[in-house]
């Protein structure tokens, strides 16, 4: 999970990743920063498994 800068404080603005401001400073905890990756990883897993099983259906890979 390797994001830009702008797309990083704008998932914290929206609420997506807990942080504090120290100064001008944003500050993530790393647990968050993991969980955050796992929320993630989890839902590509299950959109990959959609998508799978949306092909068996219609026989793309047979």
């Amino acid at each position: 999970m390797l994001s830009a800068c702008p797309h990083l404080v704008t998932m914290l603005e929206r609420g997506d990743l807990p942080f504090r401001r120290v100064g001008t400073h944003r500050r993530v905890r790393l647990a968050d920063v993991l969980a955050l990756k796992r929320r993630e990883e989890e839902a590509r897993r299950a959109a990959l498994s959609v998508l799978t099983g949306l092909s068996d259906e219609l026989g793309l890979y047979d």
